[in-house]
């Protein structure tokens, strides 16, 4: 972590292109941004501009062609723990259970297993899914699957957080069992989020 001055995210010059059928796709041109901790930004654009292209490089999912995705002014060369990705689909791991799904970050850094049982009920209350705790990925509806991501991603005490589209399915800014308390840990300790 770098001092107050450096910005947690910096987006320098930033494009993408991909080959597709033999044409060139530019998906990102030239993107530039700076992102203080503790921001909360929100990209808005047309399907098909660049959103969920940026997002991936800044989760180190995806390499720049052309420019600089740093995150404390070092550059982004791979995914790390310091930033966290809730996927479209959300990315949950079928085999595991609701409480399995939120301690896999934790469980895989090494952390004590006392440590991990703390936090994942700590986000499994948040998130308000005590009474689906036990259950698995198909027996949850799509708003359910959307908070079990978001708190796998918050119980790996992610710095920065990145959201695709993330609202979408749930309608989970109306539900006060996702929004409310992830308004309140906002105003603690949410780390810099970008939807």
């Amino acid at each position: 972590m770098a001092d107050g001055a450096t910005p947690i995210v910096e987006i320098n010059g930033v494009s993408k292109q991909f080959e597709l059928q033999g044409e060139r796709i530019e998906a990102l041109r030239d993107a530039h941004l700076s992102v203080a901790k503790g921001e909360f930004v929100c990209l808005i654009g047309a399907s098909g501009c660049g959103k969920s292209t940026l997002l991936r490089i800044l989760a180190g999912f995806e390499q720049p062609t052309r420019g600089d995705a740093l995150m404390w002014g070092m550059p982004i060369t791979g995914p790390a723990p310091a930033r966290g990705m809730v996927f479209q689909d959300y990315g949950l791991f079928p085999w595991l259970n609701v409480r399995r799904n939120i301690g896999f970050g934790p469980a895989s850094r090494g952390r004590p297993a006392a440590e991990v049982r703390e936090t994942v009920e700590r986000f499994i209350a948040l998130v308000g899914l005590q009474r689906f705790a036990e259950a698995f990925p198909h027996q949850l509806s799509g708003g359910m699957k959307q908070r079990v991501a978001i708190a796998r991603v918050l119980a790996n005490d992610a710095e920065l957080v990145l959201m695709a589209s993330s609202w979408r399915s749930g309608g989970a800014p109306a539900s006060p069992s996702c929004s409310s308390p992830t308004r309140s840990r906002r105003r603690s300790s949410w780390p810099t989020a970008w939807w």
